[in-house]
């Protein structure tokens, strides 16, 4: 009887934890998908807003300007933008 009693307790232990475990990593994987969708959905307005400003041959120009160090400031038609 006191090692019935003492197992079923021990289940009942063992299911709580499993189930506060189950909440935690359902909470996670909640928490951290939907920082990953800001930060996406970020990204996506910063693409597009460069897309709208320089247009896509420009944006293509401008980066590769950048990775190849020749950017030169006269080179560009930002002057409505002081």
């Amino acid at each position: 009887m006191f090692l019935e009693i003492a197992i079923s307790s021990r289940v009942r232990f063992l299911l709580t934890i499993e189930r506060q475990g189950l909440f935690m990593t359902t909470l996670f994987f909640v928490i951290f998908f939907g920082i990953a969708a800001l930060i996406g959905l970020w990204a996506l307005a910063c693409l597009v807003s460069a897309l709208l400003k320089r247009g896509p041959l420009g944006l293509i120009k401008d980066y590769f300007a950048a990775l190849t160090g020749k950017d030169k400031p006269s080179d560009r038609n930002d002057k409505n933008d002081k």
